[in-house]
């Protein structure tokens, strides 16, 4: 649970679930959210956000949290495919934690850092706008199932953001 101190005057955030999707690049060690400058250890072991985790706050209340997507080495029945990227996944939205579960075949065009990274993904109504400042590692590209994609780093986190096309 987060709680208010004096890094970070504000009114705690009771229940706020946080995951660590936050690594750097390829083979690099992951760090936590302390060592990323996230986070400062408060008293009965409270967890005290700072200013650049009011950041990637601000971040999911302007957009649309979609899902964390985490490669996995084998595909499994329930998930999907997309023919276009060689690409299998689950739906996040009926997925516990709105995970989707990514597996790509071997000869998948897709590119590192998407295919060993974890990622958090984010839905948008103009990517073209909302990339424009950013240094994309992947994309931006379209899909023919009907969805634009483009992943970028957000503080040491890989990032996604997509459009539903059409």
């Amino acid at each position: 649970m987060l709680a208010a101190g004096p890094a970070c005057p504000v009114p705690a955030y009771a229940g706020l679930q946080w995951f660590h999707c936050t690594r750097g690049p390829p083979g690099a060690k992951s760090p936590g959210a302390a060592e990323l400058g996230l986070v400062s250890a408060g008293a009965a072991g409270t967890i005290v956000p700072n200013a650049r985790t009011f950041v990637i706050l601000k971040e999911l209340l302007v957009r649309e949290f979609h899902h964390i997507g985490i490669p996995v080495p084998e595909k499994t029945p329930e998930m999907g495919c997309f023919e276009s990227i060689k690409c299998w996944a689950t739906d996040p939205e009926n997925t516990p934690g709105r995970v989707e579960y990514i597996y790509f075949e071997p000869k998948s065009p897709m590119t590192e850092p998407v295919l060993s990274e974890t990622h958090v993904a984010f839905r948008v109504d103009d990517l073209d706008e909302e990339i424009k400042d950013k240094e994309c590692v992947v994309g931006p590209m379209t899909l023919p199932e009907g969805v634009k994609i483009a992943f970028f780093y957000r503080d040491g986190c890989l990032t996604e953001f997509h459009q539903i096309l059409g």
